[in-house]
């Protein structure tokens, strides 16, 4: 596989961490990775650093990969010759919050920055004219290096989800629950 920059070549082979060197579809996903579909050792992610490859060891339907797409959620999808199509979804983080202490977490993001998410509670809300309040109401931050960031949005989406007692949605009809913001 090569790449040409404008000015020169840099050429990638399997000394240098592709999985195979017949290399078939790629793809460049929202963070700047580049995906390899090979002929016959799977599939090739290489953020301009560091090769990872996964194969049927890994959960790929067959490591002869004829097509890549990836979604608007950054999920990778992989069509492969005989044995279906593969999803590949990023890691996940879970963390369990008590919704009267808050938490944080902390991680490193594509460019290699700690990231903070910082969940506070609060104490009292008023919901908004015509809803109901189930009595969690809780502030998320972001910050880097110290620096809150307003308005901060992620380039792949986070899921918070929320888990409810039997008495806070004990007069409210669970169908109708709405996170706002």
């Amino acid at each position: 596989m090569s790449e040409f920059d404008g000015s020169t070549w840099a050429t990638y082979t399997t000394a240098d961490g592709l999985a195979s060197n017949r290399v078939r579809p790629i793809a460049i996903d929202e963070m700047g990775h580049k995906w390899f579909g090979t002929f016959d050792g799977g599939v090739s992610e290489f953020d301009d650093v560091t090769w990872t490859t996964y194969t049927t060891a890994d959960g790929l339907a067959s490591n002869c990969i004829q097509a890549i797409a990836i979604d608007g959620a950054g999920h990778k999808w992989f069509g492969t010759a005989g044995g279906g199509v593969s999803e590949f979804v990023p890691d996940e983080v879970v963390r369990t919050v008590d919704p009267t202490t808050g938490t944080s977490l902390v991680y490193t993001d594509t460019q290699g920055s700690p990231t903070t998410l910082v969940y506070t509670p609060v104490k009292t809300a008023t919901p908004p004219s015509g809803l109901s309040f189930t009595g969690h109401a809780f502030g998320l931050e972001v910050y880097r290096r110290g620096s809150l960031l307003p308005g901060f949005t992620f380039s792949i989406p986070v899921t918070i989800t929320i888990h409810y007692s039997k008495a806070d949605v004990a007069v409210i009809d669970e169908g109708t629950l709405e996170l706002r913001y």
